[in-house]
């Protein structure tokens, strides 16, 4: 819940309106009455008055009059009944398995009824991190409810394609991809996209927002843009860790998979990596164990030395250029431990001989 009276909020909406804006994507979350606005007040206080200003109805005919996008978020802790926002879309899944491979939302808080209906559209806003806590993908639909729910940066691309639908095509082994109008886009097994950040936070421009109420901001910054409003202080707590940056806006997380989507340049985790990165750890074990028993040290130095190069080169290139993420580590692991066991071997084996 964004603080202060919403009137200056609309107001802020309605600048970048008449300066042209594309699409507007709120990463807040306007989920209580506003308490400053006179009609609450005098209601509170058990004041009469007539025609008093209503800060609530004032957003919501701005809502409805601006290309402004709303945010909600999802819940996978606690269950409740909440309906979630309506989307003018048709999601259609294809070979969709029995087992579902979509986040699963237990409940929803959404802005209060008479700004979210207001809206002609919305996208959830929550960004998942991994297990170490780091945010290095995010989840571009979450089922709710038995209906699929975009994400606030996936609708605004959506929305700026004019796509009226989306694609969801499946594989046994889970979400094979997307599909707006004639682009797929790659994900994971699970619906998620891998971000290619582009840098650590502040790496996208950012416009106060007090410029845009007092428009003091060139238009051109502006026109014709998607716009993202969010926070970035660190007392509102809304600060994210990625692989660029431990303190990075949440708000950058959504024009970071934006970027991606328009750009096509989003990193991919394909549902064969896993089985790739099984074949090479097992492939590496055999390959040194064979080679090891058939040349002598002297020459095993440079040709492990050229693999290990090799394969460096081979998991950048895969990374930097085709932009596929497999799994490095474990393979470098298991060509370092097998040298060391044949190593160990070979020592144990000598000395055996020499007593």
């Amino acid at each position: 819940m964004i603080l202060g009276p919403r009137k200056k909020f609309a107001r802020i909406l309605n600048n970048l309106t008449q300066m042209q804006a594309g699409i507007i994507g709120l990463d807040i979350i306007f989920s209580e009455k506003d308490k400053t606005s006179p009609v609450t007040i005098a209601k509170e206080w058990h004041l009469q008055g007539k025609n008093l200003p209503d800060y609530d109805a004032v957003l919501a005919h701005t809502v409805a009059s601006t290309p402004t996008i709303l945010g909600y978020i999802f819940d996978f802790n606690e269950k409740n009944d909440n309906e979630a926002p309506d989307l003018p879309l048709i999601v259609i899944e294809k070979s969709k398995p029995k087992k579902e491979f979509l986040p699963e939302a237990k409940g929803v808080l959404t802005n209060i009824p008479e700004i979210q209906n207001a809206a002609y559209s919305s996208g959830f806003i929550n960004n998942i991190p991994d297990e170490s806590g780091v945010i290095r993908s995010v989840p571009t639909l979450i089922r709710y409810d038995m209906e699929v729910y975009t994400s606030l940066a996936f609708e605004l691309y959506r929305l700026g394609r004019g796509a009226k639908k989306i694609t969801i095509n499946y594989s046994k082994a889970g979400v094979n991809n997307l599909r707006v109008k004639d682009t797929v886009i790659p994900t994971d097994r699970f619906g998620r996209v891998y971000l290619n950040f582009k840098g650590p936070a502040k790496t996208y421009r950012y416009i106060s927002a007090i410029d845009v109420y007092n428009r003091s901001v060139d238009p051109d910054l502006l026109k014709n843009k998607f716009v993202f409003i969010g926070t970035s202080a660190y007392g509102l707590m809304d600060l994210r860790a990625t692989p660029l940056d431990n303190v990075m806006p949440g708000v950058e997380i959504h024009a970071t998979l934006l970027d991606n989507l328009l750009n096509g340049d989003m990193l991919q985790k394909p549902n064969w990596s896993e089985v790739a990165d099984i074949f090479a750890i097992v492939v590496i074990v055999f390959a040194v164990v064979f080679i090891y028993s058939r040349l002598n040290f002297f020459i095993l130095i440079p040709v492990f030395l050229a693999t290990f190069a090799g394969a460096f080169w081979f998991y950048y290139y895969l990374l930097f250029t085709r932009h596929i993420i497999i799994n490095e580590v474990f393979p470098i692991f298991a060509f370092i431990f097998s040298i060391i066991g044949c190593w160990r071997l070979t020592t144990d084996s000598n000395s055996n001989k020499k007593s």
